[in-house]
């Protein structure tokens, strides 16, 4: 029975071991990393109850894996844009990773990414969430977009201030 017992928690060490090393290199823990950094949390904090932002992040991979365009959602609330600070300066932040993902060459490779607040029972429809769905691919070039596209699962974040 003690040999069992010892052997499970060997697996599931193992187990969450290749679990911790595989997302190691998941692009949206990559991705989500960046944009958390560069957001405006001070605004983010002062989100009005039951605002939810969900936009998206579209890299485009060149031949050899690297980052080539970074675009956002087709069209973004002036909120989120504040907030999440969805520029020029974040897109340099990606670029400049020099990031190598073979499985991504000549992909056009979408996030979609949402913040809630955790304590929100709804999302309410009059700061513009369902116009974030409705535009939450981006808007691309016709040469681009023949490539082929992928999509990745969502990245939820949820957030709350937390007051001492």
């Amino acid at each position: 029975m003690k040999t069992l017992l010892i052997s499970l928690l060997l697996t599931s060490m193992f187990c969450l071991a290749q679990d911790k090393a595989k997302n190691q290199n998941d692009i949206r823990l990559k991705l989500n990393y960046i944009i958390t950094k560069n957001m405006d949390s001070e605004l983010l904090f002062k989100t009005p109850k039951n605002l939810a932002y969900f936009f998206s992040v579209s890299l485009l991979f060149d031949n050899n894996g690297k980052i080539d365009t970074v675009y956002f959602s087709k069209e973004l609330s002036r909120e989120t844009k504040d907030v999440m600070k969805l520029d020029v300066k974040l897109i340099k932040r990606f670029k400049m990773l020099n990031w190598i993902y073979k499985e991504y060459s000549s992909k056009l490779v979408v996030l979609p990414i949402y913040y809630y607040r955790s304590v929100d029972e709804s999302v309410s429809y009059n700061y513009g969430f369902l116009n974030n769905i409705e535009n939450l691919f981006p808007e691309v070039d016709a040469k681009n977009m023949k490539k082929n596209w992928l999509i990745l699962d969502p990245i939820i974040n949820p957030f709350n201030k937390i007051v001492n």
